[in-house]
């Protein structure tokens, strides 16, 4: 009787923490409950400290959201992070305009992607979209398979905070056809 009032007791606070944890991730949307559900930090479910590690940084402003990717890579051998304006801000990589369902496609400049410079692949861009599986996760694909990012990552998401994004436009982010 005793280990059953135990069992019960244990399985009554796992529940009340995972109620807590679960309205404290969604009060971290700043109060905005009708951001886009894109906004936020992703982590590659594939990261491990030792020799990769891989995140996206969507932010959302007035009707577009904004994308980072950045990472450290093949044990450290090479370092990807996103380039910050004079005031600390993300400089977006990719510019969309808000989806309406759960997929974004756009394109991206292989010079940000690539692991070697080339001047003349610059205004090359590639395919890269970002779909929703469900509220917590999100799949990446790259058609660019010179790069050292991921061409395909399911990434979780760390955080639904909506960043601020730069209001610098890097001059190869894709501007459509």
């Amino acid at each position: 009787m005793r280990k059953t009032v135990i069992t019960l007791c244990s399985l009554v606070l796992i529940v009340v923490a995972l109620k807590a944890n679960r309205h404290s991730i969604s009060q971290q949307s700043d109060g905005d409950e009708k951001q886009s559900p894109f906004v936020g930090t992703w982590e590659w479910t594939e990261n491990t400290p030792q020799w990769q590690s891989f995140a996206i940084w969507v932010g959302e402003r007035n009707d577009s959201l904004l994308f980072c990717m950045g990472g450290t890579f093949h044990g450290g051998r090479k370092i990807q992070m996103p380039e910050n304006d004079k005031d600390g801000n993300i400089i977006p990589v990719v510019k969309t305009q808000l989806p309406k369902g759960n997929l974004v496609k756009s394109k991206i400049s292989e010079a940000f992607s690539n692991f070697y410079f080339d001047q003349d692949r610059m205004r090359v861009y590639n395919d890269i979209s970002f779909e929703l599986i469900n509220d917590s996760t999100m799949l990446f694909i790259l058609d660019d398979n010179k790069g050292y990012w991921p061409d395909t990552a399911v990434m979780i998401r760390r955080d639904r905070i909506n960043r601020k994004f730069s209001d610098y436009e890097e001059p190869l982010l894709y501007k459509g056809k």
